[in-house]
C-alpha cells in the first residue's frame, strides 16, 4: 500500500500498524500479514476506522477477538481493524439492552444473568461477539440470536461514488432472509472480494426477566455441553438434533493430519498444532473433516470460520 494511503488512515485513526502478524489473532498462530492494523476501543473508533479504510480506498475487515476468522498464509490486503466496544446500556423496566458489537458474547450473557435478564442463554460458551453472533444469526440448532434483537444500529458505506457514508438504524426484519442468510452475509458474498461491507455498531436485544437461581442453573448446564478447550475452535455449527462432537468421533476424524495440524483427541471439533501451523494446512483439514463426515453420514457440516484474504 502507498505513503498515501498511510497518511489518509492516520487522518481518522489515532494509531495504525503496518506489516502486523495476523497469526497474533489465531490460537494456532496461523495467518500472514496485514498491511495495516488498529483496535477500536468504542464504536466512535470504530466508525472512525472504516470510514478512514473508505477515504483511504483500502479494504477493510472488522474482527473481534479473532474467532471465527482464518486469515490466510498471504495475509490481508488492506487494514483489519480490531473492534473492542463493549459497553451496554440496560433498560430494567422493558427488559432491553443496548450493547456495543464487540462485547464477547459469553460475557455479554454472564452480565445479563447478574441483572437476571434471560433469553440467550442457550448462546452461553459458545466464543465470538455480540456483533459476530448477530452478522451470523448464531443457532445452538434450535434458536437463533436475531429471534431476540430488535434492532441493528451500522455504519454503512456509500451506496454510489457520489453519496457518504451513514449510520442508520435498521429493524431487525431487515436483516433476515428466507434462505437462512443474513442480509450481511448475503451481501459479502455477493459482491466482489473487497468491496465496501455494512458493519454493525451496536445491538439492541429484547429479553426476558428470569428468576436468578433458574438463570444460574441454565449457565451451568450450557457451560458443562461447552467446555474451555486450548486450540482453534469450535470449528462446525451446532447441528439440531446430533452433538457435532459424536457426528466426528464415529467418522473417525481423529485419524486425520495435514502439516502440523490435527483434530484434539478428545474434542475433535477443536485443532492443535505441532510446531507452526499454516492456515492452508488448517483450512485443507477442515474440508477433510466435512469430506468424511458426509461419506459416513451424509450429513453436511457448517463452517464456522471465514477464509479471509489472499487464499
Amino acid at each position: 500500500m502507498s505513503e498515501d494511503a498511510y497518511q489518509t488512515l492516520l487522518k481518522q485513526i489515532a494509531k495504525v500498524e503496518r506489516e502486523y502478524p495476523l497469526g497474533e489473532l489465531n490460537p494456532l498462530g496461523a495467518g500472514g500479514v496485514a498491511d495495516y492494523f488498529t483496535v477500536a476501543n468504542d464504536t466512535v473508533e470504530l466508525a472512525s476506522a472504516v470510514k478512514g479504510a473508505l477515504d483511504a480506498k483500502v479494504p477493510y475487515m472488522v474482527v473481534g477477538r479473532g474467532e471465527g476468522t482464518l486469515f490466510s498464509d498471504g495475509g490481508f490486503p488492506g487494514i483489519v481493524i480490531q473492534n473492542l466496544s463493549s459497553s451496554c446500556a440496560v433498560a430494567a423496566d422493558k427488559s432491553q439492552v443496548v450493547v456495543d458489537s464487540g462485547l464477547p458474547l459469553s460475557r455479554f450473557i454472564t452480565m445479563l444473568a447478574s441483572r437476571s435478564l434471560g433469553g440467550l442463554t442457550n448462546f452461553y460458551g459458545q466464543p465470538g461477539t455480540v456483533g459476530g453472533a448477530t452478522y451470523a444469526n448464531l443457532s445452538d440448532g434450535s434458536q437463533s440470536i436475531l429471534s431476540s434483537v430488535r434492532y441493528v444500529t451500522m455504519f454503512m458505506p456509500p451506496a454510489r461514488i457520489d453519496k457518504e457514508a451513514t449510520i442508520a438504524r435498521y429493524k431487525v426484519d431487515w436483516l433476515v432472509r428466507p434462505d437462512g442468510l443474513t442480509k450481511l452475509q448475503f451481501q459479502k458474498t455477493s459482491r466482489a472480494v473487497g468491496e465496501p461491507q455494512p458493519v454493525i455498531l451496536t445491538v439492541l436485544f429484547q429479553l426476558t426477566s428470569v428468576r436468578p437461581d433458574e438463570i444460574q442453573l441454565r449457565l451451568g448446564e450450557r457451560a458443562a455441553r461447552n467446555p474451555k478447550v486450548e486450540g482453534m475452535g469450535p470449528l462446525f455449527a451446532p447441528l439440531p438434533d446430533t452433538e457435532i462432537e459424536t457426528l466426528l468421533v464415529g467418522a473417525g476424524v481423529a485419524s486425520l493430519r495435514v502439516g502440523s495440524v490435527f483434530p484434539d483427541r478428545y474434542h475433535p471439533n477443536f485443532l492443535k498444532s505441532r510446531g507452526s501451523a499454516r492456515s492452508a494446512d488448517i483450512r485443507q483439514l477442515i474440508e477433510s473433516i466435512q469430506e468424511k463426515v458426509w461419506a459416513v453420514y451424509g450429513v453436511k457440516l457448517e463452517c464456522r470460520y471465514e477464509f479471509a484474504g489472499a487464499w
